[in-house]
């Protein structure tokens, strides 16, 4: 939107990719805390389930997929304009399709890291 606006200028773009990734890491640490929590609390009884593995898994995932949906959503219009293609038509749905697929490889990749 400040692409659009005028607020915000390819020669910003590192500013702008800094102030993102502040927020990003602050929520993803927020979000997995919460949800390793969550996970570790419903399988701590669980004689099957390694329940502190399975918080850790949850919450490094949710971290590494929130700071790889920072970088894509941050970068990504920037580039875009940068090859004069509106990025308002094409980041939202490449941005979707990127966090969702990474972040699912990233999930698995924690768990194999984690558990293996």
């Amino acid at each position: 939107r400040a692409l659009a606006t005028g607020r915000v200028d390819y020669s910003q773009i590192w500013s702008t990719l800094g102030r993102e990734l502040i927020v990003g890491t602050l929520l993803g640490f927020l979000y997995g805390a919460l949800l390793g929590a969550f996970g570790f609390l419903s399988f701590m009884n669980s004689p099957t389930v390694n329940a502190i593995a399975l918080g850790g898994v949850i919450s490094a995932s949710l971290l590494a997929s929130m700071l790889l949906s920072v970088i894509v959503s941050t970068l990504l219009p920037f580039i875009l304009q940068r090859l004069r293609l509106d990025p308002a038509v094409v980041t939202a749905p490449f941005v979707t399709t990127v966090t969702d697929v990474f972040g699912i490889l990233l999930y698995l990749a924690v768990a194999t890291a984690f558990l293996l």
